[in-house]
């Protein structure tokens, strides 16, 4: 069965068409861990499967973390690492896909600290 289309979207990665979707878990504090799903509008049934842990803002506030910038850079290290989206006969797992993306430009995500209150107002 495939990715509900409410609650997921679409992306094109070198003339082939997936769908993705983030769910996010909270973990202790103000971090929590992302998980995106990704998986081809064709052929197999197989999926890619990514996460990785971030810190949340102080205001807790949130929107989509992961931007679709960032999960065509998944999909591209799948592909270049032996997942084939049309015969896969095995789903792809990474870990730490952070690191793989590059940096998350999303004002709700702080790799590395909390943001900074302003204690002058």
């Amino acid at each position: 069965m495939g990715l509900p289309k409410k609650t997921s979207r679409p992306i094109r990665v070198d003339e082939t068409d997936y769908r993705w979707a983030e769910s996010v878990t909270p973990l202790d504090g103000n971090s929590c861990q992302i998980n995106v799903t990704i998986e081809s509008q064709v052929g197999t049934t197989k999926r890619i499967y990514a996460n990785c842990v971030c810190k949340m803002d102080w205001s807790g506030d949130r929107e989509k973390l992961t931007l679709p910038k960032n999960v065509a850079a998944v999909i591209q290290h799948a592909l270049e690492n032996g997942w084939d989206p049309v015969s896969a006969t095995e789903d792809f797992r990474l870990s730490r896909f952070d690191a793989i993306a590059g940096k998350m430009d999303h004002p709700y995500y702080a790799p590395d600290s909390h943001p900074e209150k302003d204690e002058a107002t």
